[in-house]
């Protein structure tokens, strides 16, 4: 069996090559199966799929053909090239390594653009953490020195959670040194303005607390309570009739004839009885003079049906809260059974 191999590619004939140069150069392809090859003893080019030789085992290859045995070759497409097995090696070998460094290139890229910000993040992390340790070391350390010093020196103690302000101190206080604590919110009392009410019932609260058999401290913090109790009370009725005011205001600026009535009112008829004559006592209770008063009469018969009506303006000014009387103001027609009449202020014009 040759051992001299040929595969054609698109730019021609390619060999010659041994089978194992040949497995090689095939590798290569994206579809070896689809490939031409030849040896000697082929009656023509052959896919490689149908030669036994490329789909399994098979024996070691003969030395190279001579020049008789390239002479028995078929000939190749037009145009087609030849190449010593060497070379051809070398290109193939070649390729394969440019593949993989570009893959490499690439993998080496992605890795620099995504590794650095996980990077950055995984410092910071760490970075953290070890702060985090530290204050929680120092805190502990802290923690165990106070409570030496507070087995120790008490006064040294209070001191140190004084001048740290640390929410604890008024309670170790109150623990530590009973009789002291009650000289000391005495002593605070004393610079509590007598205006601060709420102020001075915290204090006696904890002064009632902490000597609860103490008959002033009781009387003093009951009296603030009731005082301050008091004081809301005022306080609440004050705001509700200053929102009272406002609402009044606010009234007599939307409908200002709400405020401008009608106090007395009499009525006959004239002309004939034909015609109603009015008296009308009307007070203005606004702040402001008015002018221009609008009245409306509503008349009816025995039976209690309203059978008529009248509308009539009054221009005269009546001033800021004062009473203004009308005497036989016409107010026009009236209907012949009408028995009984009911008048109202229904528009004033103000005179702010």
């Amino acid at each position: 069996m040759s051992d001299v191999w040929y595969f054609a590619d698109r730019n021609g004939r390619v060999g010659p090559l041994t089978l194992q140069a040949l497995k090689e150069a095939l590798s290569t392809f994206p579809n070896t199966n689809d490939v031409l090859v030849w040896r000697v003893g082929f009656q023509d080019w052959k896919p490689a799929r149908d030669v036994v030789e490329l789909s399994g085992e098979s024996p070691l290859s003969p030395p190279l053909p001579s020049e008789t045995v390239q002479s028995e070759l078929p000939e190749p497409v037009a145009g087609a090239r030849q190449q010593s097995f060497v070379p051809d090696a070398w290109y193939y070998a070649g390729k394969r390594i440019r593949q993989r460094t570009v893959g490499f290139t690439l993998a080496a890229i992605v890795i620099v653009i995504v590794g650095a910000p996980i990077g950055y993040a995984i410092t910071e992390v760490a970075s953290e953490y070890a702060r985090h340790k530290e204050e929680r070391e120092l805190a502990e350390k802290n923690a165990t020195n106070l409570q030496a010093l507070r087995s120790s020196d008490p006064k040294a103690y209070l001191d140190e959670l004084k001048a740290r302000g640390d929410s604890r101190w008024e309670e170790e206080f109150q623990t530590l040194d009973r009789k002291g604590y009650e000289l000391f919110l005495i002593e605070v009392l004393r610079t509590i303005p007598a205006s601060d009410l709420e102020g001075m019932l915290v204090l006696y609260v904890r002064l009632n607390k902490l000597e609860p058999t103490n008959a002033d401290y009781e009387k003093n913090r009951a009296s603030l309570a009731r005082r301050i109790a008091e004081d809301k009370q005022r306080k609440q009725q004050e705001a509700d009739q200053l929102a009272q005011r406002k609402q009044q205001e606010a009234d007599r600026l939307a409908h200002p004839e709400r405020f401008v009535t009608i106090e007395r009112f009499s009525w006959s008829t004239g002309g004939f009885g034909s015609v109603m004559e009015a008296n009308f006592t009307i007070q203005n209770a606004l702040p402001w003079a008015v002018k221009d008063i609008e009245i409306r009469c509503e008349h009816t018969a025995p039976s209690g049906t309203t059978i008529d009506s009248n509308t009539r303006t009054i221009y005269e000014r009546i001033g800021a809260r004062e009473f203004r009387t009308i005497t036989k103001f016409n107010m026009g027609f009236i209907h012949s059974q009408a028995t009984r009449s009911g008048c109202r202020v229904v528009r004033v014009v103000s005179l702010r």
